[in-house]
């Protein structure tokens, strides 16, 4: 049997069936303040996975989880590659997009706030047994890791960091922008290099910024210009947030590719990333450093130009491994 449920019907269906239950689990990247109380935490659940490397995983309420370890014998642990919103028994599970945040279960007076949610409650023994199997696989999987005092005080500080709901979405971080809608940065990259160009290519764009008039481009002008000679091909237009890797590391700023000369060479315009949405966006200085501390692991990939969504998710794996 197969139920539909909407976000505000999934803590009361898992707190009602999980009742004289043990051994229940839940994952799910984001957890919200409250969640404990919501789905009753305290009885019948043994396992629980999150995502404590994302900017939406609340890591205060992480904590109030893994204190229940030692009393109520649950146990956490984290994984970066979690997306699945799964809450499961021996007889049932609860399959969705639900995450047991303020949004996502519709806890108490946060209707405003809730997003629209999707789940279905699965009590057919074949596909519980499927999901409880998945759920197994992603407790045993290499990348997930038990939660420690220490990841709990590295995400509080990026918790406390955040742009918080009721700002202007202008002013969220680039990061966390691209965590939340990978998609509007297809065209964003990381352009990873550990040597300055040569004075002939300097000669070059001195010659064209000479060349061109002020006003002349979209963005600002070329009264800002950098230079680019990789290996894999730049796409025309494509945002370019410089990072300089080795022993003396160095974060370039933001560049637009605006031109590629006869011979490879492309020049690009320095400004404010463009979204597709009509946004503008900047990497903050924390996520300068992030960039600068992890710049050797990102060029570790073999590639010039790294995708910032494929950057974010190294770093994040990078800092809750820590």
């Amino acid at each position: 049997m197969a139920t539909f449920l909407r976000e505000h019907q999934v803590a009361s269906t898992f707190r009602t069936l999980k009742r004289g239950r043990t051994g229940c689990v839940i994952a799910a990247p984001y957890w919200g303040t409250g969640a404990v109380e919501e789905l009753a935490l305290r009885s019948g659940v043994s396992k629980v996975v999150c995502n404590l490397a994302s900017a939406g995983c609340n890591p205060y309420e992480i904590e109030r989880i893994c204190r229940l370890q030692s009393s109520r014998g649950l146990r956490v642990k984290t994984h970066p590659r979690l997306h699945a919103k799964l809450y499961i028994g021996d007889q049932f599970a609860i399959v969705g997009s639900s995450n047991p945040s303020t949004g996502g279960l519709m806890m108490d007076g946060s209707e405003h706030l809730a997003w629209l949610e999707a789940n279905v409650l699965h009590e057919e023994d074949e596909v519980v047994a499927d999901v409880n199997a998945f759920f197994r696989q992603i407790w045993s999987d290499r990348e997930a890791k038990v939660v420690t005092e220490s990841m709990i005080e590295r995400a509080k500080i990026r918790w406390n960091e955040r742009p918080r709901a009721d700002r202007d979405r202008s002013r969220q971080s680039l990061f966390d922008m691209c965590r939340a809608v990978p998609t509007l940065y297809n065209n964003v990259y990381v352009a990873l290099y550990n040597e300055d160009l040569d004075q002939a290519d300097k000669r070059i764009i001195k010659t064209f910024q000479s060349s061109v008039k002020k006003g002349d481009i979209e963005i600002g002008s070329f009264k800002s210009v950098s230079g680019y000679r990789f290996d894999e091909r730049i796409p025309i237009n494509a945002w370019l947030i410089d990072v300089k890797y080795g022993v003396r590391p160095r974060y370039g700023h933001c560049w637009n590719a605006r031109v590629r000369t006869k011979d490879g060479l492309v020049i690009a315009a320095r400004g404010k990333i463009n979204l597709s949405d009509g946004r503008t966006a900047l990497p903050s200085r924390a996520e300068q450093s992030l960039l600068l501390k992890h710049g050797n692991r990102l060029a570790a990939r073999g590639r010039d130009l790294l995708p910032l969504s494929k950057a974010i998710e190294i770093i994040d794996r990078a800092e809750v491994r820590r």
